[in-house]
């Protein structure tokens, strides 16, 4: 669980500080915001079934972003 915690807390920060920048969209955040405090309540146990859910929305997630990135680099390229 404590992978799911420490995932969570990375992703919920990432999304935090993302919006407030305003350095990727919004909707990327706001999910970023939804799989980072799902990981983080997966330390409860009676919560614990919710890892399957966390760690399929952060590949989402993490696939997303990547796909921002990618574009956002392709962009400073030309």
């Amino acid at each position: 669980a404590n992978g799911e915690v420490l995932g969570g807390l990375w992703v919920l920060l990432v999304s935090i500080a993302a919006l407030r920048t305003g350095g990727m969209p919004k909707g990327l955040n706001i999910l970023g915001l939804f799989v980072g405090t799902v990981g983080i309540i997966t330390i409860i146990p009676a919560l614990n079934a919710l890892v399957a859910i966390f760690g399929l929305t952060q590949i989402i997630w993490f696939i997303w972003m990547g796909i921002v990135l990618l574009r956002k680099n392709m962009g400073n390229a030309e």
